[in-house]
């Protein structure tokens, strides 16, 4: 198979012993951090997560929107989307009386709000506040990509 036609999941298994040890560091050292930007509650940041892929969702999303332009407040813009608590718990497997109460502490932070349909939505606050949190993810995703570019760039068939 030529590498222009190897998908990055091949590239990844074949690289596998380059590619798991950046991806488990970089995992940890994010996970680390967003432990203690969610006060050592994951549930609480699986549901931040959760309305955030419904705030800016990967089909409205336009392939020129920026982190620059996330920083600047222009996700609220492009937003198409909501998310209720009964659609929180169902896609989360948490049980609904501890989405609420996780809900209602993200609404007291002022890292998301409600509109008068009953769905959430992520808040320019949170975004600014939840700052470091997506910087540690883009130095993240940036170490997968350098590997499994080297990995695309080095291999042949």
């Amino acid at each position: 198979m030529p590498e222009s036609n190897a998908s990055s999941r091949d590239i990844i298994q074949r690289r596998f012993g380059q590619v798991w040890p950046v991806h488990v560091e970089g995992f940890t050292r994010l996970l680390i951090l967003l432990r203690r930007q969610f006060d050592g509650d994951l549930d609480m940041m699986l549901i931040m997560a959760i309305i955030g892929e419904a705030t800016l969702p990967k089909n409205v999303v336009p392939e020129d929107f920026s982190y620059g332009a996330l920083q600047q407040g222009k996700g609220q813009m492009v937003s198409k989307q909501d998310i209720n608590t009964q659609s929180i718990a169902a896609y989360s497997g948490i049980p609904r009386e501890n989405v609420r109460r996780k809900l209602e502490r993200l609404a007291d932070k002022g890292w998301i709000t409600r509109n008068d349909k009953g769905g959430w939505t992520v808040t320019r606050k949170g975004s600014k506040q939840l700052q470091p949190a997506t910087e540690a993810t883009l130095d993240y995703l940036a170490a997968i990509g350098d590997v499994i570019g080297d990995a695309g760039a080095t291999v042949k068939t």
